[in-house]
């Protein structure tokens, strides 16, 4: 296997995965110590220095329900996981030099979790909070994991991410109607989004949720800027007519998109006030704005 196909290089960290039996839905902390022929990697597995070193398959074929390898090859390894940080200790999102996590306090029921016990991190979801720091989890069910559920430390715990060669790091698809307790930041270079647009809503991106089966256009306006706020696949839109001046049209630093954001949820607390309280529009002639519904109901929040 010629390893200039995939971004990986020797003596990198990595996380290794599974497919065999009793191992299914956890990845192993690696470092790559030389590329083999035909497909291998020679690995070092940082959680077991005494095992050696260990010659595994780059690619493999994924098991499916009916136990039998479907076919569709899937690469084994993934980078090195990001560095976690919990909310309380959030670093200067405008100094940051990598993909980082960022974790809410508290765990909620829902949140897909990575549990870190022997010697690995087994992917799962939180099933139940216990209190006293413990949660209850379920390991991924066959063929994606092992099944099972445990009572858990949150200590032991990190956000799952999936990973791929294209796309880089993103959270796991879950319910439409569940909200990560995980966010992923990624520096400016990395991507064409400022690292607000790549965070999990905030408190005011939640209130432009509530009405995100509406859209907000000016009349007279035949076409209109989408703005998507990522929540696990997620997305609700707001339409502003493109005669509203942007400051990112004129700057690509992440202040002016900051900027572009705050003044459209000021626009959406307005919109809200009119509906909430009948507060009369402008008669002074200015654009106006008009209230439309979505017709499909799969946008609408549950």
């Amino acid at each position: 296997m010629d390893p200039r196909r995939i971004p990986f290089e020797v003596g990198q960290l990595v996380e290794m995965k599974s497919f065999l039996s009793g191992y299914r839905g956890a990845w192993f902390r690696c470092k790559i110590m030389e590329f083999g022929v035909k497909n291998t990697v020679y690995m070092e597995y940082i959680d077991y220095p005494d095992d050696g070193i260990k010659e595994e398959t780059l690619y493999e074929k994924a098991i499916g329900r009916n136990g039998r390898r479907n076919g569709k090859l899937t690469l084994m390894l993934r980078p090195q996981f990001p560095r976690v940080y919990r909310e309380s200790e959030m670093p200067n999102m405008n100094n940051i030099s990598e993909v980082v996590v960022i974790v809410n306090d508290v765990w909620k029921v829902g949140d897909f979790v990575d549990w870190f016990t022997t010697g690995c991190f087994w992917c799962g979801k939180i099933t139940e909070i216990l209190g006293d720091e413990k949660v209850k989890i379920e390991l991924l069910p066959p063929p994606a994991g092992e099944g099972s559920s445990y009572e858990v430390l949150c200590k032991e715990l990190r956000p799952s991410l999936d990973w791929s060669v294209d796309k880089g790091w993103c959270l796991p698809k879950g319910s439409k109607d569940h909200i990560s307790s995980a966010r992923i930041v990624k520096p400016d270079n990395q991507g064409n989004s400022p690292n607000l647009i790549n965070h999990t809503v905030s408190l005011e991106e939640k209130n432009v949720q509530a009405i995100g089966a509406a859209s907000i256009s000016q009349k007279g306006s035949d076409t209109a800027e989408q703005y998507k706020y990522d929540d696990n696949g997620s997305s609700k839109k707001i339409k502003i007519d493109q005669s509203i001046p942007l400051n990112s049209t004129s700057s690509d630093t992440t202040e002016a998109a900051i900027l572009d954001l705050e003044e459209l949820i000021c626009r959406v607390n307005w919109l809200k006030q009119i509906l909430e309280f009948g507060t009369p529009l402008s008669e002074t002639g200015e654009a106006s704005w008009e209230f439309v519904e979505h017709g499909a109901p799969s946008n609408k929040p549950k």
